[in-house]
């Protein structure tokens, strides 16, 4: 189970670190549509195109929150045929968030673009092994944590933009 942080960053924040992160890095667009939104439970569809390899995938993804201190919520992703994804992200009628990735190792850097809602929107994403790694990288990181804020959370800036 990975332990997930994210922080906002500035432009000139998101490109300094971007400058810095070391090479190998994977670029990718990322679009996700959610097919279903509940207080438990969420599903989405992710339309991931490799810039480098020009290669697509179309995964859905199913979280569901359980009562269990140790893992709160299960989660499961598949891939999908292409032609089932290419349905969905033809349908104009479900909300749909776009962010250019830049990965290198547990590294997320993320611009949001696409809509003028949130196009602005640039974050940081650290997934790590233990949440000993966690604290011991806190000190080290200066910009504002949005982890928990629900603003952020993909599923809201999805259907609400910044606004939510």
């Amino acid at each position: 189970m990975e332990i997930e942080r994210k922080w906002r960053l500035t432009k000139d924040q998101f490109y300094d670190y971007l400058r810095k992160m070391n090479s190998g890095i994977i670029v990718k667009i990322v679009d996700q549509k959610y097919l279903l939104i509940t207080d438990t439970h969420e599903s989405r569809i992710r339309r991931t195109k490799y810039i480098q390899s020009g290669q697509t995938r179309y995964d859905l993804t199913t979280k569901t929150d359980v009562d269990n201190s140790v893992y709160p919520r299960e989660e499961h992703e598949s891939e999908i045929k292409s032609e089932t994804g290419r349905v969905i992200f033809d349908d104009p009628s479900i909300p749909c968030i776009s962010k250019l990735v830049f990965v290198s190792g547990n590294i997320k850097l993320e611009h949001y673009i696409g809509r003028d809602d949130i196009k602005e929107l640039y974050i940081l994403e650290i997934e790590y092994p233990t949440e000993r790694d966690v604290v011991n990288d806190r000190d080290q990181i200066n910009f504002v944590e949005v982890t928990e804020d629900p603003v952020y959370k993909n599923k809201n800036l999805c259907r609400f933009g910044l606004k939510s």
